[in-house]
């Protein structure tokens, strides 16, 4: 009647322990995946507003700032407005998502779209 008991209590004992590591193994394996998934949306989103704001700096460059170049009068505040013209466009373009993810990523969104933008511009001067 003891080992009876003892053998009871040693099945449940090591089911309860089968149990609670199928259950952390699955909660690792649920953890894993989704910060896999949120790396790759990360990712997406700050590729996705890398090519907003090239695809906003190239169009302000096209309809705005060459025309001022051939005239010669592309000067301080034409940059000034241009640069406001870019971000406006690029504004018009993010969605709240890409937004957030600029912001939890690289700080001030403000900050990094400047710092983009002036990239951008650098990368295709000629």
């Amino acid at each position: 009647m003891f080992k009876e008991i003892i053998s009871d209590v040693l099945v449940t004992l090591i089911f309860a322990i089968f149990y609670y590591i199928v259950i952390y193994a699955r909660n690792q394996i649920t953890k894993i995946t989704e910060e896999k998934i949120n790396n790759e949306k990360v990712k997406q989103n700050i590729e996705t507003a890398n090519a907003i704001v090239e695809q906003a700096v190239l169009s302000v460059t096209q309809t705005y700032v060459d025309s001022l170049k051939d005239s010669d009068s592309f000067d301080r505040e034409a940059q000034k407005i241009a640069l406001q013209k870019a971000k406006d466009s690029v504004n018009t373009m993010f969605n709240a998502d890409i937004m957030k993810t600029i912001c939890d990523n690289y700080g001030d969104f403000e900050e990094w779209l400047v710092t983009k933008i002036e990239e951008v511009v650098n990368k295709h001067k000629e």
